[in-house]
């Protein structure tokens, strides 16, 4: 919640009640549970979301936050057994959007709107990551 100053990560509003932990990338196109790829969104936000890849606008700001704050968070994780591995994460995000792209695939925006995507994202992904994008 702290890394994400209380705010929901798809919206940026306050947090309150009801929050989902949300696979940023869907356990449908990876199936294990690892800590980096974890955000805290609003309900609505994830249903809306589902499987489906989020935007440039959202891969930034998980891209943000991991950069900034993923030798924390796996302290954390680690605190908490909870499974993570933050170059495995970079790279399952790198391999999904890489995915996406070559399928000409259509990512979540906001709501119920879907967007291309942007070629963008494979510089989003470089600049975090310790290994080369393929």
């Amino acid at each position: 919640m702290e890394y994400q100053n209380g705010r929901c990560f798809y919206c940026l509003r306050s947090l309150q009640d009801k929050t989902d932990v949300d696979h940023f990338i869907p356990c449908s196109r990876y199936p294990v549970d690892l800590g980096h790829n974890f955000v805290l969104a609003h309900g609505t936000f994830n249903a809306l979301k589902s499987d489906r890849l989020a935007a440039v606008e959202h891969l930034g700001r998980w891209c943000d936050r991991n950069e900034k704050y993923g030798v924390e968070l796996a302290g954390v994780f680690q605190e908490r057994s909870v499974v993570h591995d933050e170059h495995t994460s970079w790279q399952i995000t790198s391999w999904a959007y890489g995915q996406a792209q070559a399928a000409g695939s259509l990512v979540w925006f906001h709501g119920k709107e879907l967007v291309d995507l942007s070629p963008t994202w494979e510089q989003m992904v470089r600049r975090g990551a310790t290994y080369p994008v393929r």
